[in-house]
């Protein structure tokens, strides 16, 4: 198996301690601290890919999305 499971681990006072069930992507690391951090969005700022986890993290424990994995091999012959 190749793939790499990197375990989130945040600390925040409004946040209670729990492990959270199912996947959740590294590419959702920073829309959900932003969120966490109550960061505005810049003006003119160009969205990127992944969403906020925040919900998740607060109890709720359905997917609001497809988890999709891709597996890409290189070969060099």
């Amino acid at each position: 198996r190749e793939l790499c499971e990197v375990p989130w681990l945040i600390r925040a006072p409004q946040l209670g301690a729990r492990r959270v069930r199912g996947p959740i992507g590294t590419i959702d690391l920073v829309p959900t601290l932003k969120e966490l951090l109550q960061v505005a969005p810049e003006a003119g700022a160009v969205e990127r890919d992944g969403s906020s986890a925040l919900a998740r993290l607060r109890g709720a424990e359905e997917l609001d999305r497809a988890v999709i994995s891709l597996e890409h091999r290189e070969h060099l012959y």
